[in-house]
């Protein structure tokens, strides 16, 4: 991996202690989780501060006349929703979060440790997380800079606390999908990593038949390969069952978050088509409510956040379609699989 890219996981490691959405401490050496009493204090009183932002609903401008202001209340208000269930779980579910990571750890570097990933593989990972660090940041730093005009229009009062305060919302929020992202990105790589390894066991098999049938090998180094290759199918196996449980315990844990970004997609695609119809045929509303460096940077922004939509989005789909991809690999080559002996076909 890149030290680049290593600098992109530490500086979102850090991003993630400072604004609290980490109440305990991973060694980036090691993967060790652990937690400090310094950790504990100083995201316990983060979480304490985060509760601030809730008086800040009652400024939202519900009632506004135009569509896309009514959709920008909305959305704070899932954000908020989003913020508040993950300080809740973060002492709520501290110790599952932990425990879970824990097992996350120990799965990838078990299963390194046996099948190390290919190096097209790895590249694959290490370009969708570069990839995702780019764009989400680019999306952040975008959502900033054109916070001031869009906040103007959906708060009631303009004070300059609420500025910060929803700038602040808007990063954290963004980080705790990234958190969400990585976990199910190492799930997705492992499980990419295991369907290789079973393609690799069906073809050895098949290779085996041919040199059994070309008298190349004896039948007891046959059946010694054979069991090899079962013994190896089945620790499979028995990894990806692993791999699935990890993988419903992490959905679980930010499945209130998830809805809230998933009904956020919805939201920001119809103010989207709304901003955009209302800039062409509605006496140029959209051009009197905001300055024009706003609308100039603004298909610039639009473009970092589908990119990065997609990303996300792209890698959550993934996930089932990779376990029911190794049920093909095997249903589908399994015609070209001759008997060998009845330990292989049972595995």
């Amino acid at each position: 991996m890149r030290r680049s890219t290593k600098w992109m996981i530490t500086v979102h490691y850090y991003i993630a202690l400072i604004t609290g959405i980490l109440s305990f401490c991973i060694d980036q050496t090691t993967g060790e989780v652990y937690a400090t009493a310094i950790v504990t204090v100083y995201s316990a009183l983060i979480s304490v501060a985060v509760f601030g932002l809730v008086p800040l609903l009652y400024y939202v401008d519900y009632n506004s006349p135009y569509l896309h202001v009514q959709i920008s209340g909305l959305l704070f208000v899932l954000r908020v929703i989003g913020l508040m269930v993950t300080v809740i779980c973060n002492w709520t579910k501290r110790q599952e979060f932990m425990a879970t990571l824990r097992d996350l750890m120990k799965a990838r570097d078990y299963f390194l440790k046996r099948w190390p990933l290919s190096e097209k593989l790895e590249q694959k990972y290490e370009n969708t997380l570069r990839m995702k660090y780019f764009c989400g940041f680019a999306t952040t730093a975008s959502m900033l800079l054109l916070s001031r005009e869009f906040f103007k229009l959906q708060f009631k009062v303009d004070s300059k606390y609420i500025l910060p305060a929803t700038m602040f919302m808007i990063s954290v929020f963004n980080v705790i999908l990234v958190n969400y992202f990585l976990c199910i990105l190492h799930l997705n790589t492992l499980q990419m990593a295991l369907n290789e390894e079973v393609k690799k066991i069906l073809k050895m098999s098949r290779h085996l038949w041919h040199l059994q049938r070309s008298k190349q090998i004896g039948s007891g180094a046959l059946i010694t390969q054979s069991c090899k290759l079962s013994d190896d199918l089945d620790e499979l196996a028995a990894i990806q069952y692993r791999l699935h449980l990890l993988g419903h315990r992490v959905f679980k844990l930010y499945d209130i978050q998830a809805a809230c970004f998933t009904l956020m997609i919805y939201l920001n695609n119809v103010s989207v088509y709304y901003m955009t119809y209302a800039s062409f045929y509605r006496d140029q509303v959209i051009a009197k409510q905001y300055s024009p460096w706003v609308l100039m940077f603004m298909p610039l922004f639009l473009t970092f956040y589908y990119i990065d939509l997609t990303l996300f989005t792209l890698t959550k789909l993934a996930y089932p379609e990779l376990y029911i991809k190794t049920a093909e690999i095997l249903r589908d080559r399994q015609p070209c699989t001759p008997t060998l002996n009845g330990r292989l076909e049972e595995s």
